[in-house]
């Protein structure tokens, strides 16, 4: 009886992991179709809804970093081709991708101010200094 109630649960649990693998790989394909026509904001929430529902795979996280990338989020797009190479090292196109993220997010930054630069580099002799000629000159 026990091992009739196993098997079961078995196959209970076996037809529900293929109903969810299955609608996963739908989403996935909806989520692709969507990156292809250009619709990079639905390609995102196709991805993302895959991976808060625990399909992680290299795949998904290089796609969705794709679709980042193209939406100008060059953060997000870093963060998820890290994560592509997290789950399979030796995947070139997220290596490529990941260093022209990493550039284009390099050339928005803002030039530090020449206040900023000096604080920067000064030590604390100098600003020392800097104070006590300050208060000299105020007295």
């Amino acid at each position: 009886m026990k091992a009739r109630a196993f098997q079961i649960a078995f196959l209970f649990c076996a037809l529900a992991t293929s109903s969810v693998l299955g609608q996963a790989d739908v989403e996935f394909a909806k989520a692709n179709q969507e990156y292809a026509q250009g619709f990079f904001k639905e390609a995102i929430s196709g991805y993302e809804t895959l991976v808060r529902a625990g399909q992680w795979s290299a795949n998904v996280f290089y796609d969705l970093g794709n679709a980042y990338f193209r939406t100008g989020d060059f953060g997000r797009a870093v963060l998820n081709y890290e994560r592509a190479l997290v789950l399979e090292p030796h995947h070139p196109e997220a290596t490529a991708n990941l260093q022209i993220a990493r550039d284009e997010a390099h050339a928005l930054e803002l030039q530090p101010g020449r206040l900023e630069r000096y604080l920067e580099f000064a030590s604390v002799n100098q600003y020392t200094v800097t104070a006590a000629v300050a208060f000299w000159i105020a007295a």
